[in-house]
């Protein structure tokens, strides 16, 4: 059921789960079920710093599921990856958060049968390059290729590498 977090009501309910549940980690699915404004920079500015005093406040990580604008369907626009432009909605939803991973099926893909997991953004450490995933039969993601440099690529001399999540 949707919850608006850039209005009091919803606010006040999520404030009391977090209360009654203490958990580590929150995913919502997805992010226009959280808000009443997508598109709007006000109710956006809103909720996320409501998300940011909650989560100072319980110590919790979030994660938003969101999906970006669809890409016309002429071939030149399917050309070129996905950016963070192509995130839908307010500049605050890019602005506010600390990484942007992207699923997209690229033309590459369709062949293959897999799927690009692009990191768009990432505020602790340097953007690794894409890997290419693939749905089994229990329709979760197995990696076709290596995932190690997606993991552990960042700086070189940085003992402890991650992506910073």
């Amino acid at each position: 059921e949707p919850v608006p977090m850039n209005q009091e009501a919803g606010q006040r309910l999520v404030d009391t789960w977090m209360d009654e549940y203490k958990p580590d980690v929150v995913i919502v699915d997805s992010l226009s079920q959280a808000t009443s404004g997508l598109s709007d920079d006000d109710e956006m500015s809103k909720m996320f710093a409501f998300l940011k005093a909650l989560r100072r406040y319980h110590s919790f990580a979030m994660v938003f599921v969101h999906h970006h604008r669809k890409k016309a369907n002429d071939a030149q626009s399917k050309k070129r990856p996905n950016d963070l432009s192509d995130v839908y909605g307010s500049f605050y939803i890019t602005a506010a958060v600390d990484f942007v991973l992207d699923l997209e099926e690229r033309a590459e893909d369709i062949e293959d049968g897999t799927i690009t997991l692009s990191m768009l953004k990432n505020r602790y450490a340097r953007i690794p390059e894409p890997v290419k995933v693939v749905r089994n039969d229990k329709l979760h993601f197995d990696v076709k290729t290596s995932a190690i440099t997606f993991i552990t690529k960042g700086d070189p001399d940085d003992e402890n590498p991650s992506l910073g999540i």
